[in-house]
């Protein structure tokens, strides 16, 4: 018998005008790829730079979140939002995570271009 999972994430990362992916989403694809947690991941929605309606526009003004990359957990009627890649992980993948990792976290993000 197989286990159906209830949790469906989705990954809300920013693009610029050509379609790069911003610095912090790099990291955190590059993170996600080498963590073997891509896998766990739903759905990637897409802020595009100069486009109000894009799906991850329209996430981040729903869920007042500022900047990219973030996370949407849904579980059923419950969903939970993560403004930094350390708390996804540590919440939802239950992995450890150092503080120095956090801090790293919030620091580049907080300071980065990143912004919406």
């Amino acid at each position: 018998m197989s286990t159906r999972r209830t949790k469906f994430i989705t990954l809300v990362k920013k693009v610029d005008s050509n379609g790069n992916d911003c610095k912090k989403c790099k990291q955190v694809v590059t993170l996600l790829n080498k963590e073997g947690i891509m896998d766990d991941i739903d759905k990637v929605e897409t802020i595009v730079e100069g486009d109000s309606n894009s799906m991850g526009n329209l996430l981040a003004q729903k869920y007042k979140i500022k900047n990219a990359p973030f996370f949407v957990v849904k579980e059923n009627e419950e969903t939970r939002v993560y403004p930094y890649y350390t708390q996804f992980k540590k919440n939802e993948v239950k992995v450890e995570v150092s503080d120095k990792e956090q801090v790293t976290d919030m620091f580049d993000k907080n300071f980065s271009n990143d912004y919406l």
